[in-house]
């Protein structure tokens, strides 16, 4: 059955979700951005270190708890993206990981 009065349901607002937070880096920090395209997608390895921790004050709607806020000073930067120093350096090692099992075949 129809809804007699459709001007009476109320539209559902539209659900908010949390943005991610960013990053900033110059080629001084990580040469491989050099090479990479807007739009893409690169894994990182960030060592930071916490240099602060606060509650915030303000609720947003439907929380039960204030949350927690953290900030981070970057101590280090590795790309794990085809590139870098630990990318060649895996490569390396499973390069010779194979030359290991040719001989071990040869045998």
């Amino acid at each position: 059955m129809k809804d007699k009065h459709p001007e009476k349901q109320m539209a559902s607002a539209p659900v908010m979700s949390k943005m991610m937070p960013t990053v900033s880096l110059d080629a001084e920090d990580l040469p491989e951005i050099n090479d990479w395209k807007v739009g893409g997608k690169y894994k990182l390895e960030l060592e930071v270190e916490q240099v602060s921790a606060s509650k915030d004050d303000m609720m947003m709607e439907g929380e039960k708890k204030h949350p927690m806020t953290a900030r981070f000073r970057i101590i280090k930067v590795t790309s794990h993206s085809g590139k870098g120093p630990i990318t060649e350096q895996l490569k390396e090692k499973g390069k010779k990981v194979e030359r290991l099992k040719e001989k071990a075949n040869e045998y």
